[in-house]
């Protein structure tokens, strides 16, 4: 037996009675939802600029700095590129555990040369 939801999905059009088509497309019954997930990611950012100090120091002895440290950064040719991404996820965590693990001794080094290392495959 399929449920009401399970029934709508399958047929692609709404069921007679069923009016739980506006919870899925975020009708009225979505209308008091408040997301808190920006203000709740900020909190983990504490401390992201002496993360990203300290790995911009580790990437330069690795011998990723200055112009092409930059272009990474910045160009819209790196966004969204695995590099890209692990240095934002060390330098900005997005939960409780992603900080305490960007904060674990020896975690700098590790994700300076997986950048690195993403970087020259790229």
């Amino acid at each position: 037996a399929l449920t009401v939801s399970a029934a709508w999905l399958i047929g692609g059009r709404p069921i007679s009675g069923d009016s739980g088509w506006q919870r899925r497309r975020g009708g009225p019954c979505c209308s008091d939802s408040r997301s808190t997930f920006a203000e709740e990611a900020e909190s983990f950012h504490v401390g992201a600029r002496a993360r990203r100090v300290a790995l911009d120091a580790e990437l330069a002895v690795r011998g990723l700095s200055g112009d092409e440290l930059a272009a990474l950064l910045e160009s819209a040719d790196h966004r969204g590129s695995p590099a890209f991404r692990a240095y934002n996820s060390f330098v900005y965590p997005k939960s409780e555990g992603a900080l305490a693990n960007a904060e674990k001794a020896g975690r700098l080094a590790t994700v300076a040369q997986a950048v690195c290392f993403l970087h020259r495959e790229q």
